[in-house]
């Protein structure tokens, strides 16, 4: 009985050791997001699109490709991620306004994850580019 308890333990510890691969986690890592959108290209698509990691790698690569020819122009792209964060400082400042029953408040807790995820997604296009 000892031994299954330390080995159930075991595994829960070392399955809480490993890095979740999620979507966000791509745009804090794009040099390990283009290893794994090439490893999983080379797949075949079903085995691909079955692999947690295969998704939120083609998830983020996606998300990233919309925003790199913005990127070709520096003082543009620049711009833009300086007025997605003012946007967003105006948000939170109004989402903390509002009170908990407020019909707002939903919708605006959406625009505000929508706009962490467009700047994360544009700071990782500059990741991309100075590791290149």
């Amino acid at each position: 009985m000892k031994i299954v308890f330390i080995a159930v333990s075991l595994m829960l510890l070392l399955s809480g050791c490993a890095e979740k691969k999620d979507p966000d986690y791509y745009l804090q890592h794009p040099d390990k997001l283009v290893k794994e959108y090439r490893y999983c290209n080379s797949l075949p698509v079903s085995k691909a699109e079955a692999m947690p990691d295969c998704v939120a790698a083609k998830r983020s690569f996606d998300d990233i490709r919309q925003y790199i020819p913005e990127a070709v122009n520096g003082m543009v792209f620049g711009n833009k991620i300086l007025q997605a964060q003012i946007e967003l400082a105006q948000l939170v400042d109004e989402q903390d306004k509002l009170h908990s029953n407020d019909p707002k408040l939903e919708e605006i807790q959406k625009s505000i994850e929508e706009l962490k995820h467009q700047i994360a997604a544009r700071f990782a296009v500059l990741r991309l580019q100075s590791a290149l």
